[in-house]
């Protein structure tokens, strides 16, 4: 009888993390209960720049478009398309988050983002921001359900408010 082989990657796979999310949630709150505020920002800032570094060259080599389509990209994965709006200007890119998928799958599997699960936004983004050479504005976190409004701005951009890019 003959051998059949399969092959497949992980590419051929449906792309899911969702307990990612969970895990990552206890992690941080393990070091904020542990070592503090700081510690958690610390964290998240060095995750960001050894986990980010083929963005944030794209970034520097195409704009904030491409931060535009991973936006785009990200959510449309997650089957959440229709909950984020982005508007990209000459000065900077507008990101509107209505439903954070994230959240949401945390709250469905009974488990309540710690204080510090703000900070995968915030300093997350911030991070990502400088390394590119862009200023991150945030504009508001719901904690509830990640619902969030922010920035990535030119450096030498004057009229920026609070999470717009005008």
């Amino acid at each position: 009888m003959p051998i059949i082989k399969m092959e497949r990657k992980a590419a051929d796979n449906e792309y899911l993390h969702k307990d990612f999310h969970i895990s990552g949630d206890i992690g941080i709150a393990y070091i904020g209960n542990m070592y503090g505020d700081a510690a958690v920002k610390d964290y998240i800032a060095q995750y960001a720049a050894a986990y980010y570094p083929p963005l944030i060259e794209k970034i520097k080599e195409e704009g904030l478009k491409a931060l535009q389509e991973y936006f785009i990209n990200i959510f449309g994965i997650e089957k959440y398309s229709a909950f984020i709006k982005t508007e990209l200007s000459e000065n900077g890119l507008t990101v509107e988050i209505e439903r954070c998928p994230a959240v949401e799958y945390m709250k469905s599997q009974n488990h309540t983002p710690s204080k510090w699960y703000r900070e995968t936004t915030l300093t997350l983004y911030k991070v990502l921001a400088e390394l590119a050479g862009y200023v991150f504005v945030p504009g508001y976190y719901e904690e509830s359900n990640g619902k969030a409004k922010f920035s990535f701005v030119k450096k030498n951009v004057k009229n920026i408010k609070k999470g717009a890019v005008k």
